[in-house]
């Protein structure tokens, strides 16, 4: 058997054990149903923002919503769809860190079930992906895009965008254009205003009802981004997937709990790993196993599983 039938292989066995994962030996949580209802509720003809409510774009829910459609109104096809993107992203790291790809896999079944969040990570290493392959970055606006219609505050990443680019009209343009093909199906919908309420005007209600404040995790990620700010300054802005880590630590906020700061640490981690840890990578890779090993077996015996 060739390397390349051994490597789709074993990514299917990834993703194999992934949906066994997370539908078969972990609790129900509430993540999972809300985003698999939202894109069951447009499956069945109900408007987002105007018939129920969302405090994020749908982007990431429309998609899914299509694929229900295809294969059926089932919960387990939201889990293959959250794990089919894991093990994609997975992929891309593995193509640029080798093995220790493995730990940001490990890593990210921590909590793997708000799909625009995972998402959002799928997006941003496709990113680093046409970054350090010096490919045509005309992209690079349209991805950055489609980000936003995951989580509205990822926008914030046309600042390392136009930072870098050397036509910064037509970047901006690009980033614009899947925007603008969003707001054209919710003002067609009748839904524009609604959709303003709850995912901008609502989302300061939101953060000020739902804000951490100071906590050990806030702390810890005020040192991740002085750190990747020593790390950009240093680096004289060289390092261009550095400034696009450090605006995307947006979405740990403003509810700084675990679930917010992994995903913000994924990226993290894998600059960890790219710049200072490839040597080390087994060890590291052991680490996150036992601690893996640990949570599965948490949830195994808590649960009654077995």
């Amino acid at each position: 058997m060739s390397k390349k039938k051994y490597r789709i292989l074993f990514f299917g066995i990834l993703l194999l054990f992934g949906v066994i994962y997370t539908y078969y030996l972990t609790p129900i949580v509430d993540d999972e149903l809300f985003n698999y209802g939202f894109s069951k509720s447009i499956l069945d003809g109900l408007v987002p923002y105007r018939d129920f409510n969302m405090i994020v774009p749908c982007f990431p829910h429309f998609l899914l919503s299509i694929l229900l459609l295809l294969f059926g109104k089932k919960l387990i096809v939201y889990h293959i769809v959250i794990n089919l993107i894991i093990v994609t992203y997975t992929y891309i790291c593995y193509k640029k860190i080798g093995k220790g790809a493995f730990i940001i896999y490990l890593l990210s079944y921590y909590y793997p079930y708000t799909l625009y969040n995972v998402f959002s990570l799928l997006l941003l290493f496709i990113l680093f992906y046409i970054i350090e392959n010096n490919n045509d970055n005309k992209y690079i606006g349209f991805i950055i895009g489609l980000m936003f219609l995951c989580k509205q505050t990822l926008g914030i990443l046309i600042l390392p965008m136009l930072w870098y680019s050397k036509n910064k009209i037509k970047s901006f343009i690009s980033f614009l254009i899947p925007i603008f093909i969003f707001l054209i199906i919710i003002i067609y919908n009748n839904s524009f205003f609604e959709f303003i309420n709850y995912c901008f005007l609502g989302m300061l209600d939101f953060s000020s009802d739902n804000g951490s404040g100071f906590n050990i995790l806030f702390i810890i990620e005020l040192i991740n981004i002085i750190i990747l700010l020593l790390c950009l300054f240093r680096n004289k802005f060289n390092n261009k997937d550095i400034f696009y880590v450090l605006m995307y630590q947006i979405i740990v906020f403003p509810i700084v709990n675990f679930i917010h700061f992994f995903i913000g640490f994924i990226p993290i981690l894998y600059l960890l790993i790219k710049y200072i840890l490839k040597k080390y990578r087994y060890c590291v890779i052991g680490l996150f196993i036992l601690v893996f090993s640990f949570m599965l077996f948490n949830y195994i015996f808590v649960n009654n599983i077995i």
